[in-house]
């Protein structure tokens, strides 16, 4: 999301400081929600978060949630890279019609991830 925020500012000179100060707020947000979380679980705690959560309802809502959420994201998430894309190879044209192309990309990686991914463990 980098690439438009820098072509909104209304000062570009500023943009990599003010981007290094978000990184690095960022990661010390990452690192305290890992330290709590390895507080609350101790040495039992797993990689993924909401395993430790359990089974339940309560763990099944929450990682529905984050599923339902990476699913329509994940198109704006991508939207730097498919403007850089278009931009090096065809000079800002558009590949299909309009949006498309990121709805067909998208449903072809949703695909491929649920042809080739064990998600059984």
């Amino acid at each position: 999301m980098a690439l438009p925020l820098e072509a909104e500012m209304k000062d570009r000179s500023k943009f990599g400081r003010i981007l290094c100060v978000t990184m690095i707020f960022i990661a010390a947000m990452y690192g305290w929600f890992g330290a709590m979380g390895y507080f609350a679980f101790g040495q039992n705690t797993q990689d993924i978060i909401t395993a430790n959560m359990g089974d339940g309802l309560l763990s099944t809502v929450v990682q529905l949630g984050l599923c339902i959420n990476l699913f329509f994201t994940f198109s704006l998430m991508m939207n730097p890279v498919y403007e850089v894309f278009e931009r090096r190879f065809w000079g800002g044209r558009l590949l299909v019609f309009g949006g498309e192309q990121h709805l067909l990309l998208t449903g072809l990686r949703f695909a491929c991830t649920i042809s080739f991914s064990n998600f059984q463990g």
